[in-house]
């Protein structure tokens, strides 16, 4: 099982993405990427520049290894001011990571409804899912302490944790983040709505599937609807690639 190394702050990740160009070798910006997150050193600051290449920088398996890719995500980042970036970040670390949609999954299960929570009793929870005490329990604190520098989750001076507000994206930005998440997530330019991820969307205010999908059907996909299902089907144009407009 691959573990979540490190806590990501959206600031660091936004700076990086902002620095970096598609077709740069990584290497070359070493330093300035160093820079972009001042509050570690070190093996930490490798740590969490390796998190942020593996799931915005590097996305692409067909991109040359140690160089920037020609990814959607990068170019969907790169037009958005900080605070409607941020959203947009956590949902593309999430629907990447199996391992965080495990965690999110035991936090949707057992405690979208408390007031405030305990870590420990998710780390055992965590760690009778996987039998891997080392890497559940860090991997666990890292995603909960991203979960609060994304400010998701408050923590109280007893050390408990507790829901804030759910993450806002527009309808606009939900029409870039399902080609994302069906080409990073699914690996499919189809999306069965009855199929989401749950895990992944209920960190964010309820989406206006049919309106979202009606608005932009002939546009950007098909759009098809019966009685027992819905789905879109991207068009090859924009399944890497922005729509003309946004920005």
């Amino acid at each position: 099982m691959r573990g979540f190394d490190r806590p990501l702050k959206p600031e660091w990740i936004y700076k990086i993405v902002k620095l970096v160009k598609i077709g740069d070798k990584i290497s070359d910006l070493k330093f300035e990427m160093e820079n972009c997150i001042p509050e570690l050193n070190g093996d930490g600051n490798r740590k969490a520049r390796t998190i942020i290449n593996r799931y915005f920088l590097t996305v692409d398996e067909d991109t040359k290894k140690g160089y920037i890719s020609d990814s959607i995500i990068i170019k969907l980042i790169k037009n958005l001011e900080f605070d409607e970036a941020k959203s947009v970040m956590f949902f593309i670390l999430l629907i990447q990571e199996p391992i965080l949609q495990y965690y999110s999954s035991l936090l949707k299960k057992y405690f979208l409804d408390s007031k405030e929570f305990d870590l420990k009793f998710l780390q055992k929870l965590a760690i009778e899912k996987t039998g891997e005490r080392d890497i559940s329990g860090r991997s666990l604190r890292n995603f909960i302490n991203t979960l609060v520098d994304f400010n998701i989750m408050g923590i109280n001076e007893n050390k408990n944790y507790f829901w804030k507000d759910k993450l806002f994206i527009s309808d606009e930005l939900w029409c870039e983040l399902f080609k994302i998440y069906g080409r990073y997530c699914l690996k499919s330019p189809q999306i069965i709505f009855e199929e989401l991820n749950e895990n992944i969307f209920f960190y964010f205010e309820k989406i206006e599937i049919d309106l979202i999908a009606k608005r932009f059907n002939g546009q950007i996909w098909d759009y098809v609807k019966r009685s027992n299902t819905s789905y879109i089907t991207i068009y090859e144009k924009y399944r890497n690639d922005l729509r003309d407009n946004i920005g």
